[in-house]
Order: structure tokens, then C-alpha cells, then sequence
């Protein structure tokens, strides 16, 4: 990848490393920190790769011939360019222009006609550009595995789920209320010149637009936690107590680690468990910064015999690994990190985790089994299978599915099960 100071260069080479090498975009973003004016990027990426299927849709159209895939980086200049045309208050003028010169940036000067064409007819016919589309994949731009897998789970809501998903995200905070109460938190935000939408009137306080987080209130001394409202809602199913023993597996970043910590007011013996190193820094990061002193392993949740010293906890959390599908405003490269296989091999190591866990836990002890997906193969299919393997000593206490958008949060699953006394 040519890495430069032209933003639409840099842009069209990550969409294309998401889409053809399904390269995870926040890894391709924590690459550009030093880049001028990160947010744009940022922006016209996340966009981009968000609305990629009715982008291309649109660019054929005005294409006498497809574009070779020896040339396939056209393809994400034209994209990134429609993206700002349709999506973005950017003046027309400024988005065609600043587009067609990265072609120098990427040694492709002699496609500046073409593109500076196909990006003038868009504009031109901005109005009708979505009368054109045909297919669910380009009026949603999803890929059609995921809409049918959506659209079978959800046969009267998959058009709803589809539209939300493209929309972004909403920015939710955790006030860490150890430190400070959440009214006095909000006093504070709107000294700071940051405005709320609206609050869970808990912990949880939406941000009316979205900022560096460096400017929110004491964010560096722990008083607050980035964290979608669904996120927020698992730990808080967990209800754990002082003093127990809690193991929070597939622990990273941190986010559910920490509001277990503070809801227990500090006192409780807690195990955060992770297998990837890489989000273990990150992990022991946010431990850091929310003053959170509690053991933390690197280890597998489906091979506690590396890891495990033989106590049984109280409580277990399995923020399990999952398709993301509920967050896929959040993260639109979902759409091209996952396929139809990945949601099989997903389901396998959920079910391995759980039975994994499942002799780690107390009688008489809760387990909280949570994703972000909404798909019912990851949740109420494998909690369903998981209680008939063990109706012995298994009881379901709540079974909770969330859409993205309701209540503005991200779509998220839960399964609270009790282990029965003997």
C-alpha cells in the first residue's frame, strides 16, 4: 500500500484491503494515527466499504467495460469518489477533483478522464441514483449469504435490520459512577460543550455527536468508558456481588471487565481471560487507566486445563466470539469478513466454550452467555442446544435477543443459566 499524504489515495487503497483481502478496517485505521485529518479518512473509509455493493452497482452503470482486476484499484477510487457525491455534505466540486488527483498518488494518471467522467454523470443524476437498483444486495449492500441468513431468522423485520445496519452507530459512554454520579457526569459534558441525545438514566449516557474521546471529562483518570448500551447491559445481567469469585472469559478490550470491577465497588476476585496477546495490551491498558487491579491470563476459554487453578467461580461471563452481525454499523467491514462457513466454525468453538466452562461453575452459580450477533444459529439455537445436553443441572433465567436500533443500541444476545444445588 502506497502510504501518503493524499487522504483519497490512502482511502481507496483501504477499502480495497477490506474488501479483496478482508483486512479488518480498524487495523488498517490504527495504521494512519499520524495521517493529517483522520477523521475525513475515517469517514469516507467506513462509508465506502459501508454502501460498497450499491456503489459498485452504480459505477457499472456508467462503465462502457468493467474494469480489469489488473486495474482494480479504479474500482475504489470510483467507489470512494460516489461515496462523497451521495453520502457527504463535501462540495461536489472539491470531492471530484481531490479524487481524481490521488490517481497521480497511485501511478494511475492516465485513468483521470475516466473517472473524472463516471464521477460527473453521478453527480448529474445524483437524485435517481438509487431508482436504478434492482437487486437486495445493491439496495441494502449486504452480500446475499447474510440477507438470506437475516431475512430467515427475521422473515417480517430482515428490511428494517438491513437499513439499520447501515446507518451509524450511536456513540455510548459508561459513567464510572465509583468515581463520580451519572447527573453529575452529564454536568460536566455540557460544560465541556459536548451535548447528550439521551441517557439509560444507569450508567449510560449517549453522545450527541462523536468526539475525541480525549475531550471527554477525566476519560484518561477512568470516569467514563467508550461502550454501546447493549455492551453495558451484560454485566449488569451478570449481577455479581462483592467478594465473589467471577471469571469474565474472552475478557478483551475490557469494556465488560471493568463495569464487573466497578459494580462491585473494587472488591471481588476476578479472572480476565483472553487467548490474542495483541488484545491483552489492550485490555491491560483500560485495566490500567480504570485503576483495576484483578488477575488477569492469557489462555483459551476452550482449554481451561492450561489456565485453571481448580476453583470454581461464582459467576462466569463468555462474551463469546461471534459473527459481529449485530454490530455491523459499528464495523461495516463485517460485510466482507465474514461468509457462510465462518458462521459454522463460529457456532463449533461457542459450542466448545460453553461445555468447557460449564464444570468451572459453582452449583447454584450463574453463567451469562452474550454475542453481538443476531443470528439464531450463535444464540437462541446454541443456548437451546446447550439446555437440552444439560437439562440435569441447567436452568435458563432470561433469554434476551436486542435488534440493532432498539433503543439505540447495537443488536446483542443473552442467556443468563443457573447451575442447579445438587
Amino acid at each position: 500500500m502506497i502510504k501518503s499524504n493524499n487522504l483519497r489515495a490512502n482511502a481507496a487503497q483501504i477499502c480495497q484491503a477490506v474488501i479483496r483481502e478482508q483486512i479488518s478496517l480498524s487495523s488498517l485505521m490504527s495504521e494512519m494515527d499520524k495521517i493529517s485529518d483522520i477523521s475525513l479518512l475515517q469517514e469516507i473509509t467506513y462509508g465506502t466499504v459501508r454502501y460498497f455493493n450499491k456503489i459498485e452497482a452504480i459505477a457499472r452503470r456508467y462503465l462502457n467495460k468493467p474494469i480489469s482486476r489488473t486495474n482494480d484499484i479504479i474500482t475504489f477510487v470510483l467507489a470512494i469518489g460516489i461515496y462523497q457525491l451521495l453520502h457527504t455534505r463535501i462540495p461536489p466540486y472539491a470531492a471530484i477533483n481531490e479524487t481524481v488527483e490521488s490517481l497521480k498518488i497511485l501511478k494511475q494518471s492516465n485513468f483521470c478522464g475516466l473517472v473524472n467522467a463516471v464521477l460527473h454523470k453521478v453527480l448529474l443524476e445524483k437524485a435517481s441514483a438509487d431508482n436504478f437498483l434492482k437487486k437486495e444486495t445493491e439496495i441494502y449492500s449486504h452480500p446475499h449469504w447474510l440477507i438470506q441468513a437475516i431475512k430467515k431468522d427475521y422473515p417480517k423485520k430482515y428490511k428494517e435490520i438491513l437499513t439499520e445496519n447501515n446507518r451509524q452507530a450511536p456513540f455510548w459512554i459508561r459513567v464510572n459512577t465509583c468515581k463520580i454520579q451519572l447527573n453529575e457526569y452529564i454536568r460536566l459534558l455540557k460544560e465541556a460543550g459536548i451535548s447528550i441525545k439521551t441517557t439509560n438514566n444507569i450508567s449510560g449516557i449517549c453522545i450527541d455527536k462523536y468526539c475525541d474521546v480525549n475531550t471527554l471529562p477525566f476519560f484518561k483518570d477512568g470516569w467514563c468508558y467508550i461502550q454501546d448500551l447493549a455492551a453495558q447491559q451484560a454485566s449488569i445481567m451478570l449481577d455479581p456481588h462483592e467478594n465473589e469469585r467471577i471469571l469474565d472469559a474472552c475478557a478483551a478490550p475490557g469494556g465488560k471487565t471493568t463495569h464487573i470491577v466497578e459494580l462491585c465497588n473494587g472488591k471481588v476476585d476476578l479472572v480476565a481471560l483472553d487467548i490474542k496477546t495483541s488484545r491483552l495490551e489492550k485490555l491491560r491498558e483500560n485495566l490500567e487507566r480504570n485503576h483495576c487491579n484483578i488477575t488477569v491470563i492469557h489462555g483459551s476459554a476452550d482449554d481451561p486445563g492450561s489456565w485453571w487453578d481448580g476453583n470454581q467461580f461464582d459467576r462466569i461471563l463468555i462474551d463469546a466470539p461471534c459473527s459481529g452481525t449485530g454490530v455491523i454499523r459499528r464495523h461495516p467491514d463485517i460485510k466482507f469478513l465474514r461468509s457462510e462457513n465462518n458462521i459454522i466454525e463460529l457456532v463449533k468453538t461457542q459450542k466448545q466454550i460453553l461445555e468447557s466452562l460449564w464444570p468451572l461453575l459453582k452449583n447454584g452459580g450463574t453463567l451469562l452467555y452474550s454475542t453481538c450477533s443476531i443470528l439464531k444459529r450463535e444464540n437462541s439455537t446454541q443456548i437451546n442446544d446447550f439446555l437440552y445436553r444439560h437439562r440435569g443441572d441447567a436452568v435458563l433465567s432470561d433469554m434476551i435477543q436486542a435488534l440493532p436500533g432498539e433503543n439505540e443500541q447495537d443488536g446483542f444476545f443473552y442467556a443468563k443459566i443457573k447451575k442447579r444445588l445438587n
